[in-house]
């Protein structure tokens, strides 16, 4: 009785497991927003890994947008044994390509492939056989050396990290797996065939080991490795969609949402100031359009198939072909050309003992009670497939060509094999007759690397029409020699002695097929007639908007997966890939979101998995001690890199010339030569000083200044201040004549004012430049390496501009205390709205010891730019409206200038920008062109247009009182300077070197209460200019005022009196009333 009640429970508890399992469906919204921060436009294998990363911050809005349902819980979808159970269902959009002219011979509806998609949250993830594989170190290092920068082996495998959790326990220590990942990836054996092909492949003399590892060199033979666990699929869906979309758990996160049985139409198009942007989709639910709008960025990842087909209905792809299908061209790309798939050939062996698995065994009812109750078993075996290998039979290859999958069964002992449905019924029972009971099947995957191309083309304009899909299969030879190489050498797996002790033998060996029997059995006649019979797709289309340079012709997308000419606009799925990999694609494409989702929001999310494992071994850590103190040494008195090469002549016409490579001009030249298309030049008086250390050590601002790179101006007399000036009651102007302007003498201080700053420059007539207007230009620079700011919606990361903090004394502490004593707060005072009254630690423009000017933020990544050349030592003289050949009335159309080797015009297509700082650009204007015309007219300059430049100056002043105190706790310069601060900065790029002019704290205040912001501002300098023999205030102060005997309060600026410990704070006048011209 006892016994009885036990099982009776049991098969209640399979019963309610089996029809309750998965019934309770998250919630979702039966309307949607009208605009979101991201939409995402598939939520299959690429999908829904973009819409968890791009929601993972829970402040930008998600949109993912699906045309299928969720059946993540169906027992056909989620059985890891049961891959074909979707195909040809609902799951599936079930594509069908047209005829192919040298392949499918034996195909059951006239050469057509069948292509099953997914059609379902996860997508092809949840109809795919799971099957796990990277692809080669080649495969990746081939797409960057084409022009993918960026996609790299070394730069791509930390994304596969970040994804994966193996549950493989030979595998968990490996550093080409990790665990704690959202993707389960685990193995399964249940025959002993797997052991059985790992002694074959070993007498032939290949290695079993770990596909995925070895430093991306594939060849060999491995366990498989695949995208399950816990008893069931890890589709996309599952691993990856927030855990408010699963199960038992309501939709409560407002950052995201998520829409689905939709049909996507087109994307929407809105031309903005003369540069495209996707600004919206439009889609039909329920026979009903619908449009939603995307405040940031647009992401097709509706697959291979559907991304090109919805750009092509948007306007975006081959002008012959959209002009045939009467659809306006936005812009010309090879959208939907350049198409690669692997063919699988499908490869029956025979044997002699009860080895494999069998359907009635598989799905008997022990088998059936161990999945229900313990996830393990033959229902956990991912597609019966147990072993896979790879391996590189064309030597000219520098990775596998052919791949191998061993199915523990065959074809015809399974109802549910997609296989059977679209293959001729003659050749199937051909395939079946006078058979043994048991045998295997290799599914043979090749050519790895197809060299036949095929397309995607619209059927009609109607989104609802399937698109016309050519692979082109074996269009190429060398594709059919590859297959044909992959069958010889199964030929000998049969016959080495592991695989004759169970009396192994390929299929049909004893009577050929009849549709090659033309042929001897195994010659290549043989095989090349049995592949373009019976091979197939093995469900891998990819590169159908191939990523590749800007400048590549034939690609569609930059290697940041943006479409070409169109802004807000990126496609992340199998169609971005440069080539197919050498591999399944679901973990590649897995890997591409990754990476994708990091693009779009401008972080580095993988920089933990980049960590190099360093050898502990004494002797290894003593060179590399060695090896440092010799590059403390080289960098010390070499200067540090050596400098890029700049052209010695300039082209004749450009079509954007930048006059001035400074704070503004540098990041100009990056912004307009980045569409790869616009050719720039920048024009540089000065030269090339980025990598000295006089200009690029944070501590050293005054180190520049009267130095080659500062035009060193002097103003003229001044009659209300000044008078302790050494010159008269002049002014020294330092202003930067170096790439990177005056970002490259300054303290490098970041602040971006107040609200109310830019609310009146918009309030007063310059429009669109509101505060609220003006902050996302700032966001889109900065890359904060605040810790405490950077989840702040004031501060961002990934953008080029480091902005970094340093305190290296406890004044900044201090000076806090004596803030807040005063009712002041401590707080961002780049944040808290743009209200920047209180004190902050400073936020500066430098990072990883190094200052960021803009030369090192914005050039330095564009100066291989073949759009971009930079002139240096080119002194702009004037505007010119001479240039041959142009109506040159009231327009701009180049300049006139002097470089060490020329004398010469330059022709600007489009337009000039003058970025050569306040007094450079008016003096250049003062040559030929704009200024009050009576000034002109005293200059005899012929007056073009009378425009009030040159006035209307305004500045702020800098008056530096110093504080003396008791205690040792500021910045001494034997101290800053000594050989241990000096280690510590060249080792580790911290200490007293990385401090930012030695400004450890910003304050503003708002005195005057009829202001509405700040007018005045202190940075607090942990030292005092008396104990600096660099600091420039000397230089321009009279030498009877600065020395004093020490303890005497008559003047303020001491060098004298070394053991005083001081401090000064340097107040600014925020607000100057004096406007002078």
């Amino acid at each position: 009785m006892d016994h009885l009640t036990v099982v009776v429970g049991l098969l209640a508890i399979v019963v309610l497991y089996t029809y309750t399992r998965g019934s309770i469906k998250p919630k979702f919204p039966k309307t949607l927003n009208d605009t979101y921060d991201y939409i995402i436009v598939g939520a299959g294998s690429a999908g829904c890994v973009l819409a968890n990363r791009l929601s993972e911050d829970g402040k930008s809005t998600v949109l993912l947008l699906e045309a299928g349902g969720y059946d993540t819980d169906n027992p056909n979808v989620s059985t890891p044994m049961y891959p074909d159970k979707t195909i040809f269902s609902d799951y599936d959009w079930g594509y069908i390509t047209e005829p192919q002219q040298n392949s499918h011979k034996a195909a059951s509806r006239g050469k057509v492939s069948y292509w099953p998609r997914g059609k379902t949250l996860g997508g092809s993830s949840n109809l795919n056989y799971m099957v796990y594989m990277r692809g080669s170190r080649d495969d990746y290092d081939t797409w960057a050396r084409e022009g993918a920068e960026g996609w790299s082996y070394d730069e791509v495998l930390p994304y596969f990290l970040k994804s994966e959790d193996i549950n493989i326990e030979s595998l968990k220590n490996s550093k080409y797996h990790s665990t704690g990942g959202l993707l389960k990836v685990s193995t399964s054996q249940v025959t002993p065939l797997q052991n059985i092909f790992f002694k074959a492949g070993k007498e032939l003399g290949y290695k079993v080991h770990d596909c995925n590892g070895n430093d991306g060199d594939q060849e060999g033979l491995c366990e498989t490795q695949a995208t399950f666990g816990d008893g069931v699929r890890y589709g996309t869906d599952r691993a990856f969609l927030p855990t408010h979309l699963q199960p038992n758990q309501p939709l409560a996160d407002p950052t995201y949402m998520l829409g689905y049985m939709l049909m996507l139409q087109k994307i929407l198009f809105q031309v903005v100031i003369q540069n495209k942007r996707a600004v919206a989709v439009d889609y039909i639910l329920n026979g009903r359009k619908h449009r939603v709008s995307a405040a940031k960025e647009i992401v097709l990842s509706a697959g291979v198939i559907g991304s090109p087909q919805i750009l092509m209905l948007s306007g975006i792809g081959p002008k012959k072909h959209l002009d045939e299908m009467k659809i306006p061209v936005i812009v010309d790309l090879p959208v939907g050309e350049n198409m690669e798939d692997h063919m699988l050939t499908p490869s029956e062996v025979d044997i002699d003992q009860p080895l494999s698995i069998q359907q009635n065994v598989a799905e008997g009812l022990l088998s059936t009670l161990r999945y229900k109750l313990f996830g393990t078993g033959y229902y956990n075996t991912p597609g019966r497939t147990e072993a896979l290998a790879a391996f590189r039979l064309d030597k000219k290859q520098k990775s596998p060509d052919v791949q191998y999958q061993l199915f523990s069964s065959q074809f015809r002992f399974w109802d549910d094999i997609s296989f059977f449905q679209y293959v001729d019924a003659k050749v199937i029972s051909e395939c079946e007759t006078d058979r043994p009971g048991h045998g295997f099947t290799i599914y043979l995957v090749s050519p790895n690397h197809p060299k036949s191309r095929g397309t995607i083309r619209l059927r009609t304009k109607d989104p609802f029409d399937y698109p016309v899909i050519q692979p082109n299969y074996l269009e190429h030879q060398d594709d059919v020699d590859s297959i044909v190489n992959g069958l010889h050498l199964l030929n000998r797996f049969v016959k080495t002695k592991a695989m004759k002790a169970i009396g192994a033998r390929m299929a049909h060996s004893k009577k050929p097929l009849s549709f090659c029997a033309q042929h001897i059995y195994a010659t290549d006649a043989y095989w090349e007639c049995y592949a373009r019979h019976l091979s197939l797709t093995s469900y891998h289309p990819s590169c159908t908007c191939r990523m590749g340079a800007a400048t590549d012709k034939n690609t569609v997308l930059d290697p940041k997966l943006r479409v070409k000419g169109i802004a807000g606009l990126r496609v992340a799925d199998a169609s971005s890939f440069h080539h197919v990999t050498a591999a399944n694609i679901n973990a590649p494409v897995i890997m591409l979101a990754e990476k994708a989702a990091d693009l779009i929001r401008g972080i580095d999310s993988v920089k933990h998995l980049r960590k190099s494992k360093c050898n502990k071994d004494f002797f290894l850590a003593m060179v590399l001690v060695v090896g440092l103190l010799a590059i403390v040494v080289l960098y010390t008195y070499t200067g540090g890199p050596v400098p890029p090469k700049f052209p010695k002549t300039l082209n004749d016409t450009y079509d954007y010339i930048i006059v001035g490579a400074g704070s503004a001009g540098c990041v100009l030249a990056n912004r307009l030569s980045e569409d790869g298309k616009s050719t720039v030049l920048l024009l540089e008086a000065g030269g090339y000083d980025t990598d000295n250390p006089n200009v690029s050590t944070p501590m050293y601002p005054d180190k520049t200044i009267f130095s080659d790179y500062d035009w060193g101006y002097i103003t003229e007399p001044q009659q209300n201040s000044h008078k302790a000036a050494s010159r008269g009651k002049v002014s020294y102007w330092p202003r930067g004549k170096t790439l990177g302007g005056s970002s490259n003498l300054n303290y490098m201080m970041y602040m971006r004012g107040s609200r109310d700053d830019y609310d009146t420059w918009a309030r007063e007539g310059a429009e669109g430049w509101s505060y609220d207007e003006v902050l996302p230009y700032f966001l889109k620079s900065e890359d904060i390496n605040i810790e405490s700011l950077k989840n702040s919606k004031y501060h961002s990361t990934g953008g080029l501009l480091k902005v970094s903090t340093s305190q290296v004394t406890p004044l900044q502490n201090i000076f806090f205390k004596a803030g807040e004593e005063l009712g002041y707060k401590v707080h961002d005072c780049n944040g808290n709205d743009g209200d920047q009254e209180g004190m902050c630690e400073t936020q500066a423009t430098f990072g990883d010891g190094v200052r960021y000017g803009t030369d090192r933020a914005f050039l330095k990544p564009a100066l291989g730019r073949p759009n971009l050349h930079v002139g240096i030592h080119a002194h702009v003289t004037k505007k010119d409206d001479s240039i041959p050949g142009r109506d040159t009335k009231q327009e701009s159309r180049g300049c006139r200038l002097h470089t060490k080797w020329e004398k010469t015009s330059r022709e600007c297509r489009q337009r000039n920008c003058f970025v050569c700082g306040c007094h450079r650009f008016s003096s250049n204007f003062d040559v030929v062109w704009d200024r009050t015309e009576k000034h002109l007219d005293e200059m005899k300059i012929p007056v073009i247009v009378d425009l009030p430049v040159g006035e209307n100056m305004e500045d702020h002043m800098l008056t530096l009182p110093e504080v003396d105190i008791d205690q040792p706790l500021s910045i001494q310069q034997n101290v800053a300077e000594g050989l241990l601060s000096t280690l510590r900065y060249k080792l580790f790029g911290t200490g007293y070197y990385n401090t930012p002019g030695m400004t450890e704290a910003l304050a503003a205040f708002r005195l005057d209460k009829k202001q509405k912001s700040p007018d005045v501002q202190y940075q607090l300098f942990s030292s005092q200019f008396r104990f600096w023999d660099d600091i420039s205030f000397f230089q321009h102060v009279d030498a009877k005022l600065i020395p004093n005997p020490a303890g005497s309060n008559c003047y303020i600026f001491q060098k004298t009196g070394k053991d005083h410990n001081s401090v000064n704070t340097a107040p600014f006048l925020q607000r100057d009333m004096s406007v002078k011209f």
